[in-house]
Parts: structure tokens; C-alpha cells; sequence
């Protein structure tokens, strides 16, 4: 990822303000615009007889966000704790002295802060400090340890707060980073680019886990390989009877159970024989077939089918007759008379 150029396409120059730009030269409303997008935070500033505006730009990713900030003199910013999210703070120019409980220490070019950590945390940006600030959604993260621990997700998910960004093995998280940008410049918005979207923000999410050292570091890099249980298994069914008129993916049932997609199919297999989806299908053919045998004079097979997801009804038909060995509308006939 080109830290720079990014910085300069969300913060060009000479953008003047606007819904994606933030300039004051007044550090009151500088504080109160970044609060409303941070949180509450202590900002102090350093004398200074000709400082640059405050500046932010952003893009906004779903769960992810990058933002583009130059406070234009030497703060200091004394936040509090982060609830909903967590902030890469990458400096493209300048640098920064991080305060985590203890510990003290300077980030410059190609070294990058994790928030937040378990202890306090105070900064100090140089006045030239210019970052680049990642924002992950919390849920969005937590729910990605747990699926890559296998396991629900136990106490606060923390880091270490000093992050290489340029190392070597934080190279992947650079390249998810990029490619979601990336998009984000040309395809994010568009119909039918959602699940795009999804994607390449679990994929940054994920690499970020694996490879920046924290609370559930050796879980999340060598998961429990013993199969699931069947408590699990029955929690994920559970979760397809709740859901089962609404659009359901392997995914939403697999957080549910709080496991792996792979680990749901290879239990689903061991356990029930098919396979999660299929479960969904055959249990909403139960439903419509229970339908069909209590319709009403108004009920039609394909408003019944259509209710419970079939929105094919060739196929839908074809495998209603294999299971049950008679069309659905000989089915609904014989609920007629009853009514």
C-alpha cells in the first residue's frame, strides 16, 4: 500500500472543505469535529505563530475506513477508550510518541500504532506529523478472530500496540489494505458490489489477526483442531429455524454456532450427513409441505413456495416430488375441501 498516495488522494492540497474534507484553523472545532468522529478526547497544542489548518479527509468502507488527518502543529491527545473500533495510525511524514501505560516510545515512516490496548494511551504528534488512520469496526474484527479460532471469542481481543508496518510480514495486511482501497476508488457503490465489499474487508481483517501480535495471537494462528460439538451443530440448526424465511448464507449460521465455515461443513457432514445449505433446503421443504396440507381457499403453491425462498419453481417442484412423491398442487388439492 502506498501510504503517501493515499494520504494524498483522500487529502489533496488544494480540496477545499467539503463532505469528505475538514479544514478549521480553530483547534476547538478541530476537537469536537474528531470527537464526533472518534471519540471524546484531551487536545492540547503547542504554541505555534503560523499553523497549517486541521485537516481530515476520508472514505468510508463498510467496516473499515481510512482518514487522511494533519492537526498542522504539535498536539497532544490524551483519548478515551475506544469502545466500537480500533485505529492503525500509519505517519506518512513526521512522527509520533505513543504513551501505553509504562511503555513510551516513537513511530516515524514505516512503523504505525494499534489502538486500543488494555492500559491508557496519550500521543504526541510532531507538528510536521502527518497519518494515515485505518478504522476497523470491533465487531467486524471480533467476529473474525472467533471464526479463525474456531472458538467464541473469550475477554477483550487486544494488540500490541507498536505495529512494523513496513515489515515483512505485515506485508499481506498492506496488500488487503490496498486492494480494498483500491476498490473502494472504482467498483465500491456500484450494484451488486456488497459482497465485494464483504470480502475484502474480512480478508484485511483476518490478515490483520494473523499477523500483528496480541491477546488471542497463538489461538488465532493455531486454532483448536478438535471437530465441533454437536451442541454446536445444534445451535447452528437452531439458527436456521429462527431464520428460515429470511436469506440465510453459510456465514450468518457459522457465527451463530461460532465456528469456521469449514468446520460447519465438516460437522454437518459427520453429524447430520449433508451439508448446512442443504439442511436449510430440506427444512424449508418441511415447512411448505406443512403449508400446502393447511392452505386455505386464497393460498396458491407459488405464494407458499415463494414464502419459504423458492423462488424457482421448476426446480422447486421437481424436488418436491422427488421428496415427497407427488406434486405440490396435488398436495394443496386434497387441503381444499377441508376448507
Amino acid at each position: 500500500m502506498d501510504v503517501a498516495r493515499v494520504y494524498q488522494e483522500l487529502l489533496p492540497d488544494a480540496a477545499p472543505a467539503g463532505a469528505d474534507v475538514f479544514r478549521t484553523h480553530r483547534l476547538d472545532e478541530a476537537q469536537d469535529f474528531v470527537a464526533r468522529m472518534f471519540v471524546t478526547h484531551g487536545l492540547a497544542a503547542r504554541a505555534d505563530p503560523s499553523p497549517r489548518a486541521v485537516s481530515v479527509g476520508r472514505a468510508y468502507m463498510g467496516p473499515v475506513a481510512m482518514h487522511a488527518m494533519d492537526y498542522g502543529r504539535q498536539v497532544r491527545i490524551t483519548p478515551k477508550a475506544l469502545e466500537d473500533f480500533y485505529l492503525i495510525q500509519i505517519p506518512v511524514t513526521g512522527s509520533a510518541c505513543i504513551e501505553h501505560g509504562s511503555h513510551r516510545f516513537d513511530i516515524g515512516s514505516g512503523e504505525a500504532s494499534l489502538l486500543p490496548a488494555a492500559d491508557p494511551i496519550a500521543m504526541t504528534w510532531a507538528a510536521d506529523c502527518r497519518h494515515l488512520v485505518v478504522q476497523v469496526d470491533r465487531v467486524t474484527l471480533e467476529r473474525e478472530a472467533a471464526l479463525l479460532m474456531d472458538a467464541p471469542l473469550r475477554g477483550k481481543l487486544d494488540f500490541d500496540v507498536r505495529l512494523r508496518w513496513a515489515d515483512p510480514r505485515m506485508g499481506s495486511v498492506r496488500g488487503a489494505a490496498s486492494a480494498l482501497y483500491e476498490a473502494s476508488r472504482s467498483v465500491l457503490g456500484l450494484p451488486g458490489s456488497a459482497h465485494a465489499q464483504e470480502t475484502l474487508c474480512r480478508a484485511f481483517c483476518q490478515l490483520l489477526l494473523l499477523s500483528q501480535p496480541g491477546s488471542h495471537f497463538e489461538q488465532i494462528r493455531s486454532p483448536r483442531t478438535n471437530a465441533i460439538t454437536p451442541g454446536q451443530v445444534r445451535r447452528a440448526e437452531e439458527y436456521i429455524r429462527q431464520h428460515l424465511t429470511q436469506p440465510i448464507g453459510i456465514e450468518e449460521i457459522a457465527r451463530a454456532a461460532g465456528v469456521s465455515t469449514r468446520c460447519l461443513f465438516d460437522n454437518f457432514r459427520r453429524f447430520r450427513g449433508s451439508t448446512p445449505m442443504q439442511y436449510v433446503r430440506e427444512r424449508r421443504m418441511e415447512a411448505v409441505r406443512r403449508d400446502l396440507e393447511s392452505a386455505g381457499p386464497q393460498d396458491s403453491v407459488t405464494a407458499i413456495a415463494t414464502r419459504w425462498g423458492f423462488t424457482q419453481l421448476g426446480r422447486f417442484s421437481a424436488e418436491y416430488r422427488l421428496r415427497f412423491g407427488e406434486n405440490p398442487s396435488l398436495t394443496l388439492q386434497r387441503a381444499r375441501p377441508a376448507h
